[in-house]
């Protein structure tokens, strides 16, 4: 408690009738500094495990500043309620799926759509868009956008498990299930110099021959101060990536020239990105790519099971045509809709522990998987 002033200079008025004045103005000196200090010495500091004085964070997605593509190969329309669910994720959802605007032809493309046909080199549509964000006006909406997130429609994505990641980098998946080098696998990042060093595969052998058409546009490009060696190309799954904005002027440029020598996307993709880490990396050392892990599956894998969806936080591809795929992918959109429930909204270790105690309580339907609205008891 502070104490009165006149309690604490009561004293040195009695003092100052034995002694001289300037013992005393020293002494007076002293103890009104003392009592300056004093009361922030007394204020109690309460502190409280899971609170703080300071208003709690809003709970917000980690993609808010993000474009998401999401890539349909066919006319898909009955699917677009789901794919939907990702819009509170996502700054934008730009959707990319054959007739998927009546009227316009199939090249048409606008900010939120596109008509694309041809899947083969699909990586000129994300260029496309890319251009259409770097052209709009400075303090339009689309101008706070700093990455674009390109995913197939039977991919999935979690979006709330991606905090920790590194937006200003390149991402491609990497998946511990498709290690191998086999056309079925899709799961390995890998360049080189001859298609022998990769196991047979179709885009490799006639009438593709993307090995050739890929050192074509690369030998091009070194003409534009690419500085890349002219025998390496790349192969990996492209079924997920990330490209941040600041490496989007160099997307755009080099898509021009793969899509000119009809580069397959599983080809031209990681030859693209590995062309742009190797420029514009600051040092050998220190790459501007990483690789995308805990992703399930691979480019040709299909039917996860409940236990691969909720211990992954990306994964390809659920099988819309299988019952028991359809239904796991119900579980994933499910999930999508009660994560949107909490976004906006504050949180700290109270409002977890109450989320939690709620899950904890009667039937744990907070976090617990549905099926088609029905609890799963044994996941």
């Amino acid at each position: 408690m502070q104490l009165p002033t006149q309690q604490i200079f009561a004293p040195v008025l009695a003092w100052s009738q034995h002694h001289n004045v300037v013992r005393v103005s020293s002494a007076a000196f002293i103890l009104a500094i003392i009592w300056l200090f004093v009361p922030q010495y007394q204020k109690p500091t309460l502190q409280y495990i899971g609170h703080s004085l300071n208003p709690p964070p809003i709970l917000k997605s980690p993609f808010e500043k993000t474009v998401a593509i999401i890539r349909s190969n066919k006319q898909r329309s009955e699917r677009m309620f789901m794919l939907k669910k990702y819009e509170p994720f996502f700054h934008t959802v730009h959707y990319s799926m054959p007739g998927l605007v009546p009227g316009y032809p199939s090249g048409w493309q606008d900010l939120n759509n596109d008509n694309a046909i041809d899947d083969y080199t699909i990586y000129r549509e994300v260029a496309v868009a890319m251009q259409f964000i770097l052209d709009v006006p400075e303090g339009s909406p689309e101008s706070d956008i700093n990455s674009l997130l390109f995913f197939h429609f039977d991919a999935w994505i979690d979006p709330m498990d991606f905090a920790s990641d590194n937006f200003d980098q390149m991402w491609l998946p990497h998946s511990p299930d498709g290690l191998k080098t086999d056309a079925g696998s899709g799961g390995i990042f890998r360049c080189m110099n001859n298609k022998e060093e990769w196991a047979p595969w179709v885009f490799f052998e006639p009438p593709y021959q993307n090995h050739i058409h890929a050192r074509r546009a690369i030998e091009a490009i070194q003409h534009f101060n690419y500085p890349y060696p002219g025998g390496e190309f790349c192969v990996g799954w492209s079924d997920i990536y990330l490209i941040p904005r600041r490496f989007w002027a160099d997307w755009i440029f080099l898509s021009a020239f793969f899509n000119d020598f009809g580069v397959f996307q599983e080809v031209a993709i990681p030859t693209m990105m590995k062309i742009i880490d190797s420029t514009r990396r600051l040092h050998p050392t220190q790459s501007v790519m990483q690789q995308m892990g805990e992703c399930w599956g691979g480019c040709c894998t299909t039917n996860p099971d409940i236990r691969d969806l909720i211990t992954h936080r990306c994964g390809h591809k659920f099988n819309y045509a299988d019952p028991t795929g359809s239904k796991v992918a119900g579980v994933h959109y499910d999930r999508l809709d009660r994560y949107a429930e909490m976004l906006g909204k504050p949180y700290n270790r109270t409002t977890w522990d109450q989320w939690n105690e709620s899950a904890n309580g009667r039937s744990r339907a907070w976090f617990r998987p549905r099926v088609r609205g029905e609890l799963l008891e044994n996941v």
